[in-house]
């Protein structure tokens, strides 16, 4: 689960300073990485809202 959180990170700070063309011109763009833990008895629609 820590090194997840660690490239979530990695990948968030990569791409806050990115910008991105739009038919007005540059914008920037950010991004949100959320990290769960799949544990036995989860489900997958128990594991999306943990990561939340």
């Amino acid at each position: 689960m820590d090194e997840a959180i660690t490239v979530a990170e990695r990948i968030r700070q990569e791409m806050d300073p990115r910008f991105a063309w739009c038919e007005v011109g540059m914008i920037g763009v950010t991004i949100s990485v959320d990290v769960a833990e799949l544990k036995n008895e989860m489900t997958s629609d128990e594991l999306f809202p943990a990561a939340d």
